[in-house]
Order: C-alpha cells, then structure tokens, then sequence
C-alpha cells in the first residue's frame, strides 16, 4: 500500500452549468509518485490521483482501466473513460492529470471547468482500516434549470 500523505480537493463545474461536484484528490508529489502514479495500488485503494506538472500519463504495468482528464488553464482539455493497460495519453495544453480507476461514476468532460484547493480543516480525518482520508468518494451536484 502507498503511503500517500498530501490530499486536495477539485472543484468542477460543467461547461454548460448544468453539472457540478468536488472530490479528494491524492497528489503525486515526487518524482517516483510521479512516475508510477496509481501503479502497485489495487482498484480499492487508489483513489484518484493528481499529478502535477504533467501533460501524459502512462498505464503500462497497470492492472486495470483509468479514467484519465488532462487540466490545463483550469478546464478539461482532455478525458478519456476506461483507458486499458499498456496506453499513452497526451495533451499538449495539460499542466496536470487527474486519474482514477475506471468507474461508471460521473467523470469530468472536454471543457469542464476545474479548480485545485487545498482541503479544509479536518476534512481528511484518516481511516485508520483503510489507510485513505474518509472523503475520497464524489460528490455531484445537478443543477439542470427546469
């Protein structure tokens, strides 16, 4: 199991306003987290991942699909669903990448509008089981005018 110790939570809002929602992120701070990202983590611990200075991610070696959305400028330039092992994805406009197993939850799309923060106060309390902050799950909002 990684020992992942920094955490920040993205701020997403669709292109058309009608989506909305945060997560916790993990971020990737060294050049090996970097470098591996979510490789040697099962589907369960993983969580999702940012990865800072980053304009491709790489799943060779890994055991299952991501869910990969490449920021740069703090929009979407980039998403892709269920990329399989043993693939590149790049974009040339991307400052960071955020990863995460694939999943049939609400991901982030072309255009998306995305903000990186720090979490508040208390918001990361340890799950001392599982070894991952209690908050990884999303949360969305729908904000569809009627």
């Amino acid at each position: 199991m990684k020992d992942w110790k920094k955490c920040m939570v993205v701020s997403y809002r669709a292109f058309d306003g009608r989506r909305s929602g945060e997560f916790v992120v993990r971020v990737a701070g060294t050049f090996r987290e970097k470098l591996e990202g979510l490789l040697r983590t099962s589907r369960e611990e993983a969580g999702c991942l940012v990865i800072l200075g980053c304009r491709s991610v790489h799943t060779f070696g890994m055991k299952y699909p991501l869910d990969v959305a490449l920021v740069g400028k703090g929009r979407v330039r980039r998403a892709m669903r269920a990329v399989e092992p043993g693939a590149v994805v790049y974009e040339e406009a991307a400052s960071y990448v955020l990863e995460r197993p694939a999943s049939d939850d609400p991901w982030l799309l072309p255009g998306d509008k995305v903000e990186l923060r720090m979490p508040p106060e208390g918001l990361l309390a340890q799950d001392e089981a599982a070894g991952q902050p209690a908050s990884m799950g999303t949360r969305e909002r729908s904000e569809v005018a009627a």
